[in-house]
């Protein structure tokens, strides 16, 4: 694929791209729902990909009209969530990447590529450190950065500028429909990790993460 060796910069989203933090996320969330009574599961916890914390709070609570919050109740909760999530993904260390990342990731240093995150999540820059990427990707464009969460092509945007190429000569990847969608707007060039049904409309979609890793090193070289 010619196209991608023109480009000059890899933006990847964190959750379920590098790591598999989702799940930490989800049983999250559940405490939090468990407590209100509202029914969650992992199908409506995958409506919560690519977008930010608050925004995932007032999903969750839109399954239960009948439970009403006020603002304070709803920012004590969302501390709450953050900081059980925070607890829980506190041992994650290089042994969390997901098969094949790090391969991809030493690959496209090799081959001169600049790296950075673009994800949504507020914590993005502690689980670089944790997982020990931060040798290879030295930019991230997270949810203290933005105000608004994908689709919105804003954290990607940013992350393109602080690495100082064109939006055009970027690829991202992502694992969720809002986010390649807005690697669309913004006119990168998108990879897909997961289904072509989710992710049809992604420039090109592999099955997994080692997938993704065969992909670049079969066209980059």
């Amino acid at each position: 694929m010619t196209k991608l060796k023109q480009k000059k910069a890899f933006i990847f989203d964190m959750d379920g791209v590098l790591v598999d933090s989702a799940h930490y996320h989800y049983l999250s969330w559940k405490v939090i729902t468990d407590r209100l009574g509202i029914a969650f599961d992992l199908e409506a916890n995958e409506n919560l990909k690519g977008i930010s914390r608050t925004e995932s709070l007032d999903y969750i609570l839109s399954l239960a009209p009948e439970v009403h919050l006020s603002p304070e109740e709803k920012q004590a909760l969302l501390t709450e969530k953050n900081d059980i999530y925070l607890d829980s993904i506190s041992q994650m260390d290089k042994d969390s990447l997901l098969p094949g990342m790090q391969d991809a990731l030493e690959h496209l240093k090799e081959h001169n590529y600049k790296l950075a995150i673009g994800s949504s999540s507020k914590n993005a820059r502690y689980i670089v450190k944790n997982v020990k990427i931060d040798r290879w990707i030295k930019v991230v464009s997270d949810g203290t950065d933005i105000q608004r969460s994908k689709p919105d092509p804003q954290v990607f945007e940013i992350a393109a500028d602080r690495l100082d190429v064109a939006k055009t000569d970027c690829v991202v990847v992502e694992d969720s429909a809002s986010g390649v969608t807005g690697a669309n707007t913004a006119g990168m060039l998108s990879i897909g990790i997961g289904t072509e049904e989710q992710l049809g409309h992604a420039h090109v979609v592999v099955p997994d993460t080692q997938a993704f890793a065969d992909y670049i090193k079969q066209h980059i070289r």
